[in-house]
């Protein structure tokens, strides 16, 4: 514990060892306080020998010499840059106080404090381990593609013990179990905040110059087909993007006046603007691979738009799942199917020598991306392209890093909420739908999820203005 003594006549402070300092005066001498780190700070006046300003000394007892200030407003900049450089003093040593208390914690002499603290710590080190395996190995390493494919929140379980225990037991240690929540909740489940949408739903009117997209995986639209309307009512877009769409959905989008659609085998596109072009991503080489069951059903489709503010691309796509890679897990058939027992020549050797069925369906995805993204941004660089559809790929997914990372993602940027798009029974949800866009195209404002229409996934509405960048 340090002391010294204020200007005041007979007050003086207290500073606690953690840097935290107290007024009081003669009348408190003997008491104690309790300062805000967890310490006792004992209130006694000191007589240590503090420096004058002109070389002699004074004990603590005497108010030290006022300093001549040359000017009032060099002495107001000084006091205030002083009281900030004592306030972040302040804070910094609060912080290391606490941070040394959690690490007293885990060598308690007492043994539910000891072990409550330990375990605090060590799920959230697994949960910095997590996070990088996620985005680093999700596509090589089983257990982190089960978990980017799978039901995340299980990361969340061991907090039905921990918590509980930390707050009874070691309280100090929420310090760092709150920072292991947060790792959780953002970087591996995939939580964001923004305060473009924080608290909103998609807004029923729309700010000018501000392009509207919806996309929408519609898993044949025949139930989403009767309540198309309704929904392109309500969320006035500009833009549609529907995956699995069937004839009964395309025919319900064409009827609609003021639509200019386009279908491209499960792919339907709708624009309020002319459709200059279009064109599909060659894919000879993939469906070829597709009949072996493994990958390569992937579809891309390319528009180029009259927009008022000129040519606009815009990509409706639908790429291969993981889940046929993943299924071999369960599959009685093993790594070849029955229907893969005729083959012969180099496919039949490079099935047999697969390591496995999972490793060659993420090859599949992986060339199959790297084919997307180079197909849909040829060109020139300078005309905005907008990218939206059904990826089957996590952002986390080092497929999706590796090849779609050089785009902006709107719901990455201004969504709020975990973004599980596709939801498939209780447990499993996911984010794999995405609306992204280049340098040059218009920025995201906005990105929600709308409600269940009848799919198992739930369609996603963004919002990007023109010369927001």
């Amino acid at each position: 514990m340090n002391q010294r003594r204020d200007a005041g006549r007979d007050g003086f402070s207290v500073v606690c060892a953690c840097g935290i300092s107290y007024n009081t005066d003669d009348r408190h001498i003997g008491k104690q306080i309790k300062c805000r780190c967890g310490r006792t700070v004992s209130i006694v006046r000191s007589h240590a020998i503090l420096p004058n300003d002109n070389g002699t000394s004074a004990t603590a007892s005497e108010p030290p010499p006022k300093r001549r200030r040359s000017s009032s407003a060099r002495s107001s900049s000084l006091a205030n840059s002083g009281s900030v450089r004592k306030r972040i003093s302040q804070t910094g040593a609060w912080f290391l106080a606490l941070w040394t208390d959690a690490l007293r914690a885990t060598a308690s002499d007492r043994v539910t404090r000891r072990w409550s603290a330990r375990l605090a710590g060590l799920w959230t080190v697994s949960m910095v381990a997590t996070w990088l395996l996620l985005i680093t190995t999700s596509e090589s390493f089983l257990p982190a593609m089960l978990l980017a494919y799978g039901p995340r929140f299980v990361v969340l379980v061991p907090l039905v013990i921990l918590v509980p225990a930390t707050l009874i037991f070691a309280r100090i240690a929420m310090l760092p179990l709150a920072i292991g929540i947060w790792i959780a909740l953002g970087p591996v489940m995939g939580g964001r905040v923004s305060w473009h949408t924080i608290g909103s739903a998609v807004p029923t009117s729309r700010r000018a110059n501000t392009v509207r997209v919806l996309t929408y995986n519609t898993q044949g639209g025949r139930v989403v087909a009767l309540n198309i309307r309704s929904l392109l009512e309500r969320v006035q877009p500009d833009l549609i993007a529907f995956q699995e769409c069937g004839d009964q959905l395309w025919d319900t989008l064409q009827a609609m006046p003021t639509w200019h659609g386009s279908r491209h085998a499960s792919l339907c596109t709708a624009s309020r603007w002319e459709i200059a072009s279009a064109e599909a991503m060659p894919n000879a080489d993939f469906a070829r691979i597709a009949q072996f069951g493994f990958g390569g059903t992937g579809l891309v489709a390319r528009y180029v738009l009259n927009t008022p503010q000129g040519p606009l691309i815009f990509v409706n796509l639908h790429l291969e799942t993981a889940r046929k890679g993943l299924e071999a897990l369960t599959s009685q058939d093993g790594l070849l199917p029955d229907r893969a027992s005729s083959l012969r020549g180099p496919q039949l050797k490079q099935l047999a020598d697969a390591e496995n069925r999972i490793d060659l369906n993420a090859q599949i995805r992986d060339r199959e991306s790297e084919r997307a993204a180079v197909w849909v941004a040829k060109g020139d660089k300078r005309v905005p392209l907008l990218v939206a559809g059904d990826f089957n790929i996590p952002v986390e997914s080092t497929i999706f890093r590796e090849h779609w990372s050089d785009f902006t993602d709107a719901f990455e940027s201004t969504g709020t909420g975990f973004g599980w798009s596709k939801r498939e029974g209780t447990w499993l949800h996911i984010r794999i739908d995405h609306v992204l866009g280049n340098s040059t195209a218009p920025a995201p404002v906005g990105a929600w999820l709308e409600r269940d229409l009848g799919s198992d996934h739930l369609p996603v509405v963004a919002d990007l203005r023109w010369g927001a960048r």
